[in-house]
């Protein structure tokens, strides 16, 4: 039997085992895919968490951001149209590190992990977000896995996962 043959042979065999590995590997692949893309988990906080963070935010924030978290004289606004268009499509992650990271001015990351997400949830609560059963993680990793909020009576960012609070 001439090479070229044997060869064409082995060839067509490797070429069968490779769509054969291709077809089988298939369903794992979009099952990844799906799983990918799968909607964000509803953000959440509690009442309770809220006003934790309502009290903290009194003691280390308030006097920058002000009482009512709009009229600080030397801190951006943490309430209003401005505030809500600029976090409505980011996940929870980012608000809190920046919060974590940066706050307050004199002492950043100086509260506790469980502080800086109360008084995140304490911000969704003014702007508008509706509070839930289940409180909002102090952890980044699951922050980062959770859905933007939706600020009642505004618009939901155009792409963005619909979820309701």
């Amino acid at each position: 039997m001439p090479v070229s043959c044997c060869l064409n042979r082995c060839q067509g065999a490797t070429m069968a085992c490779m769509r054969l590995a291709a077809w089988s590997l298939a369903p794992v692949v979009l099952a990844s895919a799906v799983a990918g893309a799968q909607t964000p988990t509803r953000l959440s906080f509690t009442d309770e968490q809220a006003e934790e963070g309502r009290v903290a935010y009194a003691e280390r924030c308030a006097s920058c951001h002000g009482d009512a978290l709009d009229d600080g004289e030397v801190a951006p606004p943490l309430k209003g149209a401005d505030f809500r268009e600029r976090w409505r499509a980011e996940t929870p992650d980012a608000l809190f590190n920046l919060t974590a990271d940066t706050m307050p001015q004199d002492q950043p990351g100086v509260l506790d992990e469980a502080t800086y997400a109360a008084v995140v949830a304490f911000m969704y609560r003014e702007n508008g977000s509706g509070a839930g059963s289940d409180p909002l993680p102090d952890d980044p990793e699951l922050l980062a896995g959770l859905a933007p909020p939706r600020w009642r009576g505004c618009p939901h960012p155009a792409g963005a996962p619909i979820v309701v609070n």
